[in-house]
């Protein structure tokens, strides 16, 4: 090595268990302030120089609640009814996590999902990362999603989170299987609710034509019976009342 010159070399760190660790890299050399004794090197003339090495080993865990990986809105009446759904994030493992970003996979309108409110807002993390702490009782992120469908039908979307967790995974998966983003299922049914076909019969033991059709003659005043029973909705939504008898 020229005077005034440098090399550079890497040092791996592998743990396997958490806590810390110490060791020391010895570099050999011929140079007369290097540290150590012959005994840390093997040629002949060259003595060590001890480098101390430090390190401490962290496992991260990310949870997610719900604990499946899955949220169900149920089933929402289109234009008029909407539905919201909590997401928390926690770090329930050793040493610190960065979650770095969070969003929808799709930003497709017609899906109707929406993500309300992050809290923590990522206005306010640093440099675009937020850094979830192991204090899982005070430091966890909840996301608050929105379905408000606006067509009928079965509607599927998914909540990516960008992680550091590299053992990341929704339970029931092997460990890293969501890394180094976990997918959230977010899903929801969307229905219209179609006005009811109301249909007026001739009352039980009274003589009826085709379709339930009566005809007779009365006088002005007189009370006719119509059972309503027959009235029906075709998209059988509980929120539409039940047909019941009239009295005209």
């Amino acid at each position: 090595l020229a005077p005034g010159g440098s090399f550079t070399f890497n040092v791996c760190y592998l743990p396997e268990s958490i806590g810390s660790d110490n060791g020391m890299a010895v570099i050999c050399s011929s140079a007369a302030n290097a540290s150590g004794s012959d005994s840390d090197c093997s040629i002949p003339g060259m003595v060590g120089h001890e480098v101390p090495l430090m390190a401490d080993a962290i496992n991260p865990r990310l949870e997610v609640y719900p604990l499946s990986c899955n949220v169900n809105f149920g089933k929402v009446q289109v234009e008029g009814e909407s539905a919201q759904e909590t997401i928390i994030l926690r770090n329930i493992g050793n040493g610190d996590m960065q979650i770095s970003s969070i969003g929808l996979l799709s930003d497709m309108p017609q899906l109707g999902f929406s993500i309300v409110e992050i809290v923590p807002d990522p206005s306010t993390w640093l440099d675009g990362v937020y850094t979830l702490t192991e204090n899982q009782s005070v430091d966890f992120i909840t996301i608050n999603v929105k379905y408000d469908p606006v067509v009928a039908g079965p509607n599927t979307n998914y909540l990516v989170i960008s992680h550091s967790d590299k053992n990341a995974a929704c339970l029931g998966q092997d460990a890293g299987a969501q890394y180094p983003d976990m997918f959230i299922n977010l899903y929801g049914t969307s229905e219209s609710n179609s006005p009811p076909v109301a249909v007026a019969k001739s009352p039980v033991n009274t003589p009826a034509g085709q379709f339930g059709s009566l005809t007779r003659t009365v006088n002005v005043g007189s009370i006719i019976d119509l059972d309503g029973t027959a009235s029906y909705d075709m998209d059988e939504d509980i929120n539409t009342p039940i047909a019941e008898d009239d009295v005209v």
